[in-house]
């Protein structure tokens, strides 16, 4: 998911805060076929895109049209995370790190 900072180390099927629905569900099909057991999404980056209000409602609303059994894990890359308000809006169970490991 886009960062604030070093946009460059965003993966080509990465999340922009510009993409609309369509762009949205092609990266996560993408995304899921690559890793088919997966059960969850997660943003080790992504505080550009977590904190947008309208980027979180078009992405949970394609996961609760697309995939309804996945849920969010929030790295709280941002305090102005959207992630919880927007996940709760469409039914997706999320949850959100207590402490952040990197490196």
């Amino acid at each position: 998911m886009e960062p604030m900072d070093r946009k460059e180390l965003l993966a080509p099927i990465g999340l922009k805060t510009d993409m609309d629905r369509d762009r949205i569900a092609l990266s996560l099909e993408t995304g899921f076929d690559s890793v088919p057991h997966a059960v969850a999404i997660n943003n080790h980056m992504g505080s550009q895109y977590t904190g947008d209000t309208g980027a979180m409602k078009r992405l949970m609303s394609v996961i609760h049209d697309q995939q309804p059994e996945i849920f969010f894990v929030d790295s709280l890359t941002t305090p102005k995370s959207k992630v919880r308000k927007e996940a709760t809006a469409y039914g997706i169970p999320s949850l959100a790190r207590d402490i952040f490991l990197d490196n």
